[in-house]
């Protein structure tokens, strides 16, 4: 499994204007200033993203159960 500086190298080379962070204190402020939302498919994360109407890529996590 890649590391997560592995991951951020990789996507990095393609995508120029890309930010990857493990936390985010002010999500309102993160929202704000993308384009497009790369993230874990949670529950809160999905309700955040459908009231700020971002487009999103959503990331079931292996350690979750998705259908």
């Amino acid at each position: 499994m890649d590391s997560y500086s592995d991951i951020w190298l990789k996507i990095s080379v393609v995508l120029k204007n890309f930010s990857m962070v493990r936390f985010i204190d002010d999500m309102s402020l993160a929202y704000s200033a993308a384009d497009l939302v790369v993230a874990s498919a949670g529950a809160i994360t999905c309700s955040e993203l459908l009231v700020v109407g971002k487009p999103s890529v959503l990331v079931c996590c292996k350690k979750y159960f998705c259908i």
